[in-house]
């Protein structure tokens, strides 16, 4: 049984990236690199070709770390973390699970993935897969719980496949319901296997000190146990570190001191301790005393782990983020250790994965580490704040701000921290200096002092908030920073927060501190009677996960979930801390407290947005996310029905009134709204806001409201918004607030997308071309220029220049009306101001029986569509040409054959529609001229459902038209087969003509094929 039970929290998002549709009105992106990295692997036939599972995905580099490429064409719900191998036996050959847990395999070195039939089963993960040496198409497989309170199957979570994946069988002498979080072969003697547990915590507790360390002598075949800890620690521990050494040294590590590091020096048949704790272990290949770990970042050994030393030079995505207890850098979290093919040679190299620096590399055995130069494309750093600078002299090309900055986000040790661009993007650098933050979740800009003139941009004032690395007590802030340099040097704005613990290990701990905002009348305390126009801004309000107070009764109360200062421009230092004197209050009154029963129940209430009135600063708005937990499962708690959601202050926040009327609640409550995770205010009324909501535990509950009159009441204000999905931002335009744009979550089977409202949200439509399924966690507009927006997503910021596009329909008015003089549906009327009309250029090949352009165009027959709403089955969105090979190889009955798409695929939205009857004209051709054509579908075979995303034949859904056969009328039904989306009222669609030549296969390859029409695959 779980833990915890929630009601409902904030769920962790795994963005889904795929390559970028270039073109005009496309989302592009060009970094930042680096960021989490879980993996490195060679291909030990090949030097300068490695393999990276990362956290935006699987990526190779084919010149030695010096350039990074996404490979995952073919696989449906992108590797993120996941585990991967390579088969040296059949070159080329790799396998990587995606994070559903479905097994893929390439045949080309990652180019084109394809399904191999396996699937993790249910409430399991793999944690490891391993090529079996010497026999090309066989791979072990060690797998977990998901839940490491309960194992969810009496089977044996160590199998072996002989047939390249498609199945796994249990290898013998492996206990039932126990995980593994290791699986190694020796090198030197592939009958040699080693496999270690993982955490498990079983009820009742263990009665014996458990087996966690298992080998084999037969190749895996079966196993037995060689290992269990000396004192029963009451639960399974988990051993992930196996390295074998020279002769017959083997390595053991277990960040767990129940275990610690082991050394055997007969092959693992028998074990001693040594000393640490490791996660990750190398083994040098030749002096059986050398061995590498993880342990305090990265550390050797050269008496056979008896004693250690820290190797640490240049390991730190932040070298200024300093421990206090030794001034040196806290080093880089450490996810894998690799050396490369023929380690330690003269050139090669020691690997690290790490969890906040992308990749590092030493060339002299750990003495020096580096990052720089080996991270370029490396789409990694999980962005949720960017910033573009407002001075002018900062505007490049096409009118457009190019320096701008991004915040590094999610992550709990030493990072990079924030990123810098000074040309709009196309590169970014580091601007960390003196920045002590693990995790960045907001960034702005003092207006006031940003300076107009190239020269005051180097001290223009810039603030930052998010949360610092939880590495040790003492290397703990407050989480808000400030710069007077322009970003090229950072200081905490600590002052006179409330610490924990005793001088000098006393440290603060507000968890993460999620949005800032600067009062803008605040150049004087008291306050401008209007915003200023020089000066310095003086007062912040900030919202965090809150202070815990002493317990009373059993119970702690969090404070200071709302904060405010009014001397954040001081350079006064405190006399006590060293640091900024920086004054804060706590200004959370009486909003709905955070309260930990310690060990039975939570009910915790987070500020997530706070908003300060553009004309009163007494008015302010936060919006909130609860969190309700019960510890000690298996009585009858009832949750009390608390006041969540959106609050309004009108007294600066002395008291906090809930202003709900409208917004949805959780089942079962009155008062317990769902979760708000996004809230925006209008430039200059306050009485205008929008909302974002969601309850995590309801499918398809997500939406936005609106309200006018200061939170009085809210009316859904979510017309277009597809499939609800989940929205994390939102966006006004200050120079037009009727124009508000949205970032919404999703998955791959129903993608998020970026939406943009031109009537204050009454209606909403997608401009996501090129961007990522899983969207965006923040946006902003470049000041300068408004058609341009960036949106911070898991790998990086992305671009969008926002060219003339009358009807929406995500096709460039250019590019409309340049195909078939602007009318490709021939109705006499302008493709350009048609909703449910697009025509695109030149993306086909050349049918050969003809010569013309290749254009096509997505015509949405409305009247004979059946609407689901005002407006319905009018407005197409997101019209665009879609490429077959970012979806790896369409086979035919498992291959080697496959479709080809000589024509390539369309992609588009219809809104508001329950049935769509689309028809989709390839201008030119004549598909009945060729033999082999047919009409294929990309998506969930079930809408919504992830893991039945593949190729389907689409059957009698899609029509050839006679005459002219080059126009497919394709019949599209809401939640139905051909649809993403799980919902009654949109449909999205991928699909197109495929070409496939069965004839020289009919007759058993004879010589003389059928006759009849040319093939298709001409």
């Amino acid at each position: 049984m779980p833990a915890l039970r929630f009601l409902t929290t904030i769920a962790s998002l795994a963005l889904l990236i795929g390559a970028a549709w270039a073109g005009p009105g496309a989302w592009t992106s060009n970094g930042p690199f680096g960021g989490v990295i879980y993996e490195v692997r060679f291909d030990p036939a090949n030097a300068f070709t490695l393999y990276a599972s990362t956290r935006g995905g699987l990526f190779r580099s084919l010149d030695g770390g010096l350039s990074w490429a996404r490979i995952e064409n073919g696989i449906a719900n992108s590797a993120i973390g996941t585990p991967f191998t390579l088969d040296p036996d059949l070159p080329g050959t790799l396998y990587a699970f995606d994070k559903l847990g479905i097994l893929y395999r390439s045949a080309d070195g990652g180019d084109n993935w394809a399904p191999t039939g396996y699937s993790v089963p249910a409430n399991l993960v793999a944690t490891r897969i391993e090529d079996v040496p010497g026999a090309g198409g066989q791979v072990m497989l060690a797998l977990s719980a998901f839940d490491q309170e309960t194992f969810p199957s009496a089977d044996v979570m160590i199998r072996r496949s002989t047939d390249s994946g498609a199945s796994f069988n249990a290898v013998a002498g492996i206990p039932n319901s126990l995980g593994f979080a290791s699986l190694a072969f020796d090198p030197a003697n592939p009958l040699l296997v080693l496999a270690g547990t993982d955490y498990l915590y079983p009820t009742p507790a263990p009665p014996v000190s458990p087996n966690v360390l298992f080998r084999s002598t037969d190749g895996g075949l079966s196993f037995g146990p060689v290992f269990a800890p000396g004192v029963n620690p009451g639960y399974i521990p988990r051993v992930g570190a196996i390295a074998f050494g020279a002769g017959s040294r083997v390595y053991v590590g277990a960040g767990d001191p129940a275990v610690g590091n082991l050394r055997s020096d007969n092959d693992g048949g028998s074990w001693n301790a040594v000393t640490g704790n490791s996660n990750h272990l190398i083994a040098h290949p030749s002096i059986a005393d050398e061995v590498y770990s993880d342990a305090n970042g990265f550390s050797v050994s050269v008496d056979g782990g008896l004693s250690w030393t820290p190797r640490n030079t240049g390991l730190s995505p932040n070298p200024s983020y300093l421990d206090p207890a030794t001034a040196a850098p806290l080093p880089a979290v450490v996810n894998g250790l690799t050396a490369s093919p023929g380690f330690p040679a003269p050139g090669s190299g020691l690997w690290i994965a790490s969890d906040g620096g992308g990749v590092f590399r030493s060339l002299d055995a750990g003495l020096n580490w580096s990052n720089a130069g080996i991270n370029d494309g490396l789409a990694a750093v999980n962005t949720r704040a960017v910033l573009v600078h407002t001075n002018p002299a900062t505007i490049g090309g096409g009118g457009t701000g190019q320096r701008l900055y991004a915040g590094f986000s999610d992550a709990f040790y030493s990072t990079s921290g924030i990123f810098g661009s000074s040309n709009g993007g196309a590169s970014w650098a580091t601007a960390n200096n003196g920045l002590e933050a693990a995790t960045i979740r907001a960034l702005t800009i003092d207006p006031l002092r940003a300076g107009t003139s190239a020269g005051q941009v180097s001290s223009s004032y810039l603030y930052a908030s998010g949360r610092s690395s939880l590495a040790t007590l003492r290397s703990r802030n407050g989480g808000i920073y400030r710069s007077i340099t322009g970003g090229l040097s950072w200081a905490k704005l600590d002052g006179d927060l409330p610490r924990r613990g005793t001088p000098p290990n006393d440290y603060i701990q507000l968890g993460t501190v999620r949005d800032i905002r600067l009062d803008p009348r605040s150049c004087t305390i008291p306050l401008a009677p209007a915003a200023c126009t020089s000066g310095t801004l003086k007062r912040m309000v900030a919202t965090t996960n809150g202070n815990q107070s002493a317990a009373v009764g059993g119970v702690v109360t969090l404070t200071h979930r709302i904060i405010r200062s009014d001397n954040i421009d001081t350079t006064a230092t405190h006399p006590l801390r060293g640091t900024l004197d920086v004054n804060w209050t706590d200004i959370s009154g009486d909003l709905t407290p955070s309260t930990n029963t310690l060990g039975v129940l939570g009910q915790l209430l987070t500020p997530v947005n706070v908003l300060i009135s553009p004309s009163d600063p007494n008015v302010m708005y936060v919006g909130t996310y609860k969190s309700f937990i019960d510890y000690d499962l298996g009585d009858a708690i009832t949750f009390a029905d608390i006041h969540t959601g959106v609050f309004k202050t009108i007294n600066g926040g002395v008291n906090w009134l809930p202003v709900n009327t409208g917004l949805p609640r959780n089942a079962g409550f009155s008062n317990v709204v769902f979760d708000v995770l996004a809230l925006e205010m209008h430039p200059t009324n306050h009485d205008i806001l929008w909302a974002t909501v969601i309850d995590f535990e309801t499918p398809n509950s997500a939406s936005i409201y609106k309200t006018t009159n200061g939170g009085a009441t809210w009316v859904e204000s979510a017309a277009g918004i597809a499939a609800r999905v989940d929205i994390r931002d939102l966006l006004v335009d200050p120079g037009d607030p009727n124009i508000v744009y949205a970032a919404g979550a999703g998955t791959p089977s129903n993608p998020g997308s970026v939406y943009k409202s031109d009537d204050g949200g009454v209606n909403w439509h997608s401009i996501s071309i090129g961007l990522p399924a899983d969207s965006a966690l923040a946006l902003t507009l470049d000041p300068f220029n408004p058609s341009l927006l960036h949106a911070g997503t898991n790998s990086g910021v992305w671009s969008l220049t926002q060219v003339p596009d009358a009807d929406g329909d995500g096709i460039p008015d250019s590019e409309e009306n340049n195909v078939l003089n602007g009318d490709g549906n021939g109705d006499g009327l302008p493709d350009a101001a048609q909703r449910d009309v697009g025509s695109t250029g030149v993306i086909f090949r050349a049918p050969a029986q003809v010569t013309n352009t290749g254009q096509a165009t997505i015509d949405v027959r409305v009247e004979l569509s059946v609407p689901a709403g005002a407006n319905g089955c009018s407005q197409a969105t997101d019209m665009q040409r879609a490429y077959s090979v970012q979806h790896g190889r369409d086979y035919v009955s498992g291959g080697p054959r496959y479709y080809r798409y000589l024509r390539e695929m369309a992609r588009f939205e219809v809104q508001r529609c329950s049935r769509a009857i689309v028809d989709l004209v390839y201008h030119g051709s004549n598909f009945a001229a060729e033999y082999g054509w047919s009409f294929r579908y990309r998506g969930p075979g079930t809408p919504g459902d992830d893991a039945s995303i593949g190729w389907y034949g689409f059957g009698q859904r899609a029509a050839l038209l006679p005459p002219t056969n080059n126009t497919w009328r394709l019949t599209l039904d809401a939640n139905q087969f051909g649809s993403y989306r799980p919902v009654n009222d949109s449909i999205l669609f991928m699909g197109g003509p495929a070409c496939y030549d069965d004839r020289l296969f009919r007759d058993s390859l004879e010589t003389n094929p059928d006759t009849g029409p040319p093939s298709c695959d001409q």
